[in-house]
This record gives structure tokens, C-alpha cells and sequence, in this order.
């Protein structure tokens, strides 16, 4: 067997656990399984297939913002000697790894079909939204209510973390309704509804604010009769959440987020500039409603926590140059669904979570995913207009 063939037989091997990868918050029994099936059915071939094809990754480690990547996560990995995290050096290490790997792997995916890689999403987002549909009728026969909050099964019992995943599949639908000829394309209006009524049961603002900006980023760019039609769908969304009382996403002082950041900053303030440490953990009290916290409820103050204001900067510019490959580029279906999801990230982590490097799990979806997605179509993109006005191609 010659070597194209077995690169030929990995890149499907890859498929297939990148398929494995987008789905399991749904099938999984525990996060640990999540966590494995990735191992095995994603970095395991990307290891293989980077072996074999070393020299075609030459446009992303040549990317600006690959090489941002790596710098941050050079930063992260430094930061581990003024860590107090219980965690031992080699998992530390490990995890900005896991993320360089997810880069390769969809570069690899991408480039060796673009086509067969809006399959997998499409195939893997038909999986999710019918497990989802699943889940929301054994909870709405059950009696389930928003003011309740669906929980999950399995590895998705936080409702907060999963909402992110649901985002991820209800923007895919959303974005690929948006480029369909059909003004009515049943199946994407369908998984449009099922994540939408996923995401109001989920109970959670995060995910919405993240949505906002990604439909705003859309339209900007679009500009067509169907940004019209979100927009008045989103009113309607909002004269719903304002009018049912079983619904918090509109309600006010709720969440205590400014009294928690507050506190944050003045954790942050004990060393502002190299910060805490990656991982290295924060506990504080707020006053105003007399309890103790262990997240900062927002992935940027994690950000500035663990890594101070040098890694703030680093993570600002990591942003803003994946921003401006987002849009010097060919807004393909991918570079659009992969943009919303990178600024959707963005909403979202404002007010939830505090994980940036980790193992493979829900802040993935709004965080690594669209970053690998973003850059490998971008450089692919770049790469076939290249290949199309070359005079060998004429």
C-alpha cells in the first residue's frame, strides 16, 4: 500500500472522528468519553497524517495567526512555573497542544475537500438536532418548563455548557438556511427551531448575547430580504422572553456578573501583569450576595486572571487577526458559518465560563472549533484563488 493510499484512508479515518468529536456532547456517556474519542479518532490520524504530509502544513505555520496561537500558548506553558494549579506540568502542556492538533486536523480536512468537509458538519448537526429533539420531548412530557432548565443527559448536565454546543448547531442551521436558494428550506428552518427551543429551555443569556452579534455580523454583510426576517424573528424571541416570567434571559440583576467581576479585578490586581498563572484557580467572596465564588464568569477575565495583561494582549491580537483574515477573505458558506461562530464565541465569553486551554470539551465549540474552521478556509480560500489566476491554470 502506497503512501497516498494510507494518507487517502487517515483523511477518512479523520472524518469520521471529527464526526465522532462534533456529536459526542450528545451520545456520550461522561466527559471522559469526550474526551477519549477524540484522542483516538482525531489526534491520533492528525499525528499520522502530519507524519506523512509535513510539508503541506507550510501556509499554516506561516499564518499570522497561527503563529499568535503559538505564542499564546507558549505564554500559557511559561505561566505554569508561577502556577499554584494542583494539575501535574506534563497535562498542563499537554492541553495547548490538543488545540495545535485540532488546527492541523481541520487544515488537513478542509484542504483535502471542502466539500466533503460540509458533509460531516451537515451530517453532524442532522445527528445533534434529532438527539436534541429527542431530549426536548422527554422533557417537555415530563412537565419540563424553562423555568426549570433542561439539564441534559450524560456528559450534558450543565446547561450553561451545553447551551454553547447548542449555539454552535443552531448557528450552522441559521447560516446554512441563509445561503440556501430556498426561501423555505424545510430542514434548516426545522433545525433552526429544534436549537432555538433547546436554547430557551436551556435558560441561559450567554448564548444569546453570542447569537446577537453573530446575526448583526451576518446581516452587516448580507444585507438581503432574510436579515429582515431574523430580525423580526429575533423581536418576536425577545417579546417572548420579556413576556414569559419563566424565562430569565431578559431579566434583570440576576446574575451579579459586574459584583463578581469586580472581585475578579481585585485578584487580578495582586499581579497584573504576568497574572496568577495558567490554571492556577481563584477564590473570592462577593458581598452583595454573601457567597464564594471559584469562576471569574467570563472567559476574557480568565484570560487576564491566569495570564495578566500580557496575555490579554496576546488573546486581543489573536482576535483581531483572525478578524481581519475573516474579512479580506471570500465570504464562502464555511468562512461565514465559521466567522458567526468565532464572534458568537466572542458574546459568549463574556459572561460564562473561565476555561481557554483545555482538554476537549463544550468551550471547544465556541472557542477552538471556529478558530480552526475560520483559519483553515481562509488559507484554503486563498490558496484555490491563487492556484485559479496562476498562468498554469489559464
Amino acid at each position: 500500500m502506497n503512501v497516498e493510499r494510507i494518507n487517502a484512508n487517515l483523511h477518512w479515518f479523520l472524518s469520521f472522528g471529527f464526526g465522532i468529536f462534533l456529536t459526542s456532547p450528545f451520545w456520550a456517556e461522561s466527559k471522559s468519553n469526550i474526551t477519549t474519542g477524540y484522542y483516538l479518532g482525531f489526534l491520533l490520524p492528525t499525528v499520522l497524517i502530519a507524519i506523512l504530509k509535513f510539508r503541506e502544513l507550510s501556509d499554516l505555520f506561516e499564518s499570522t495567526s497561527f503563529r499568535i496561537y503559538l505564542l499564546f500558548g507558549l505564554w500559557a506553558t511559561l505561566s505554569i512555573f508561577w502556577s499554584s494549579s494542583d494539575e501535574s506540568v506534563i497535562s498542563l502542556v499537554k492541553r495547548p497542544l490538543y488545540i495545535a492538533a485540532l488546527f492541523v486536523g481541520v487544515f488537513f480536512l478542509i484542504r483535502w475537500s471542502e466539500t466533503r468537509f460540509h458533509s460531516i458538519l451537515r451530517i453532524s448537526a442532522l445527528v445533534a438536532t434529532l438527539w436534541m429533539g429527542w431530549w426536548l420531548y422527554r422533557f417537555i412530557i415530563l412537565g419540563g418548563t424553562p423555568a426549570e432548565r433542561f439539564m441534559g443527559y450524560g456528559p450534558s448536565i450543565n446547561p450553561i455548557h451545553f447551551s454553547q454546543v447548542l449555539g454552535f448547531f443552531f448557528l450552522y442551521w441559521l447560516v446554512s438556511w441563509w445561503h440556501s436558494p430556498q426561501k423555505f428550506s424545510l430542514l434548516d428552518l426545522t433545525g433552526v427551531l429544534v436549537m432555538f427551543l433547546a436554547l430557551t429551555y436551556a435558560n441561559s443569556r450567554s448564548p444569546f448575547l453570542g447569537i446577537l452579534l453573530a446575526i448583526f455580523l451576518i446581516s452587516a454583510i448580507k444585507r438581503d430580504r432574510r436579515a429582515v426576517w431574523v430580525s423580526l424573528g429575533m423581536a418576536a424571541a425577545a417579546i417572548l422572553f420579556y413576556t414569559n416570567t419563566s424565562i430569565r434571559i431578559l431579566e434583570p440583576n440576576t446574575s451579579y456578573r459586574f459584583d463578581v467581576w469586580k472581585e475578579v479585578l481585585v485578584k487580578f490586581a495582586e499581579s497584573p501583569l504576568y497574572g496568577h498563572g495558567y490554571d492556577a484557580g481563584i477564590e473570592f467572596f462577593v458581598p452583595k450576595i454573601k457567597s464564594f465564588f471559584t469562576d471569574t464568569h467570563g472567559i476574557h477575565f480568565g484570560v487576564l486572571f491566569e495570564l495578566g495583561v500580557i496575555g490579554l494582549i496576546i488573546w486581543i491580537v489573536f482576535y483581531a487577526s483572525l478578524a481581519r483574515d475573516f474579512f479580506r477573505s471570500e465570504k464562502t458558506p464555511l468562512i461565514m458559518f465559521s466567522g458567526c461562530l468565532a464572534i458568537f464565541g466572542f458574546g459568549s465569553g463574556i459572561t460564562d465560563g473561565m476555561t481557554y486551554l483545555s482538554r476537549p470539551k463544550e468551550h471547544w465549540f465556541i472557542l477552538w472549533l471556529p478558530f480552526s474552521m475560520l483559519l483553515a478556509s481562509v488559507l484554503v480560500s486563498k490558496e484555490s484563488r491563487a492556484n485559479l489566476s496562476s498562468p498554469a491554470s489559464k
